[in-house]
C-alpha cells in the first residue's frame, strides 16, 4: 500500500528509489497468481539492467493485471504508468504491442491516455498512433470524458501533420467526441480537409450528415458549415439537408416557409426526423440576422413585416433571442421603436456567394 502511494504521489515525474524496479516486480507478482515465475524472469532483467526485456515482460502480463479482482483501479495505474514510460523513454518498439495490451479492457483507456502524454514531439509518428488507438478505445468503450486531459496537447500536435494523418486523427476524434461540443468542431475541421468537389469516404458523409442536423437546429453552426468547400460533393448524398442549409443562408422566411409545405420539404423532414417548429424558429432569427446586417437601425415594423410578429413585445422578443445568440450586439429604443444595430455576425453567403461556390 505504501508503495502504491509513493508511486502515484509521484506519478507525473516517477521519482522513485533507485530499488523501485524490484520492489514493484515483487509486489505485481503477488497478484500474478497465472504466472508464477514472472517476478523471478523480471530479476533477471533488473539484475542485467534490461530495460527492454523487462518492459517486454510487463507488457505480456497487462491483459492479466486489467482483469486482475485483487487490483484496485487505483493501484492498476501504478504499474501501468510505471510501464508507460519505460516504454515511451526505454523501449518505443513494444509501443504498438502494449496498445493492443491496452484495449482488452475498457481499464486500459487511461493508461493509454498517460502513455500518450509522455510521449515527446521528436515522437510524432507514435503519438499519432496512440492517439489513434485512444480514441477508437473511448469510441468502443464510451469513455468520453477519459480522452479531455489527453486533448490538451491535440490541437499543437494538428497543425504538424501531413494531411492524410491530419484527417486520420481529426475523423477519430470526431467519432469518439459524436455529441460533444469539442465532437462538433473537431467534425468541422475535418470537414474542411475536403475542397470543393473532393469525393467523400462514408464516415465523412456520414458525420457530415450529422453535422448539418445539427446545424439545422442551431443557426450558429448552420453559418459555419455553409461555408464548408465539401458542401456541393455532401449534397449528391444528402441533397435534402443541404438545401434546408442553402435556404437557411439565403432565402426569406417566407421562402423557407413555403418550402417546408411543399411535398419535397416535407419529405425531408420526415426522413430526417426534424422539428419543423424549431427550424421555422432558427428561420426567423436568420431573417433578423439579414435586417441587421444592412441596416444600423432597424424599425419595429420592418421586423414585425418580415418574421410574422402581431406586437412590439414578439417583436422584441425576437431581438433578445438573437442577441442571446451572439448573433448580433444591438439596443431597443422602445420609445422610438427601433433597433440600434451595433455589430452582427454576417449570414455569410447570400444568393450572389452561392453562385460564386458553385
Amino acid at each position: 500500500a505504501n508503495f502504491c502511494a509513493l508511486f502515484r504521489a509521484t506519478m507525473s515525474k516517477l521519482i522513485v528509489a533507485q530499488d523501485a524496479d524490484s520492489k514493484l516486480v515483487s509486489w505485481l507478482g503477488g497478484h500474478l497468481p497465472e504466472s508464477p515465475s514472472f517476478a523471478s524472469t523480471c530479476s533477471g532483467f533488473i539484475a542485467d539492467g534490461d530495460k527492454a526485456g523487462l518492459a517486454k515482460a510487463l507488457v505480456n502480463v497487462v491483459p492479466q493485471l486489467l482483469s486482475s479482482q485483487s487490483l484496485a483501479a487505483a493501484d492498476l495505474q501504478v504499474p501501468l504508468t510505471y510501464l508507460s514510460h519505460l516504454i515511451a523513454t526505454e523501449s518505443p518498439s513494444l509501443s504498438s504491442e502494449y496498445l493492443k495490451a491496452l484495449s482488452t479492457s475498457p481499464q486500459g483507456l487511461t493508461s493509454m491516455a498517460t502513455f500518450y502524454n509522455f510521449l515527446t514531439d521528436s515522437q510524432k509518428d507514435m503519438k499519432v498512433d496512440t492517439l489513434t488507438a485512444l480514441l477508437s478505445h473511448a469510441t468502443v468503450t464510451g469513455q468520453q470524458a477519459v480522452l479531455l486531459p489527453a486533448l490538451s496537447t491535440v490541437d499543437a500536435l494538428l497543425p504538424t501533420l501531413g494531411l492524410s494523418p491530419r484527417r486520420s486523427v481529426l475523423e477519430s476524434l470526431s467519432l469518439a467526441l459524436a455529441g460533444t461540443p469539442q465532437g462538433y468542431s473537431y467534425t468541422l475541421q475535418y470537414l474542411r480537409t475536403y475542397p470543393q468537389s473532393s469525393p467523400l469516404t462514408l464516415p465523412a458523409l456520414k458525420l457530415a450528415q450529422s453535422a448539418i442536423k445539427a446545424g439545422l437546429a442551431d443557426v450558429r453552426k448552420a453559418l459555419d458549415l455553409a461555408s464548408l468547400p465539401c458542401l456541393s460533393s455532401i449534397e449528391e448524398h444528402a441533397s435534402g439537408l443541404v438545401k434546408l442549409l442553402r435556404l437557411y443562408v439565403s432565402a426569406t422566411y417566407a421562402e423557407f416557409s413555403s418550402y417546408l409545405g411543399s411535398e419535397a420539404g416535407a419529405k425531408v423532414v420526415s426522413d430526417e426526423g426534424l422539428d419543423v417548429a424549431v427550424l421555422e424558429e432558427n428561420m426567423k432569427v436568420l431573417e433578423l440576422l439579414d435586417l441587421c446586417n444592412r441596416e444600423r437601425l432597424v424599425g419595429y415594423d420592418d421586423v414585425a413585416a418580415a418574421l410574422g410578429a402581431s406586437s412590439d413585445g414578439e417583436v422584441e422578443a425576437w431581438i433578445v433571442k438573437t442577441t442571446q445568440l451572439g448573433l448580433v450586439k444591438a439596443r431597443m429604443d422602445q420609445v422610438g421603436r427601433v433597433v440600434e444595430v451595433g455589430e452582427s455576425r454576417k449570414r455569410r453567403f447570400g444568393k450572389e456567394g452561392w453562385e460564386e461556390v458553385r
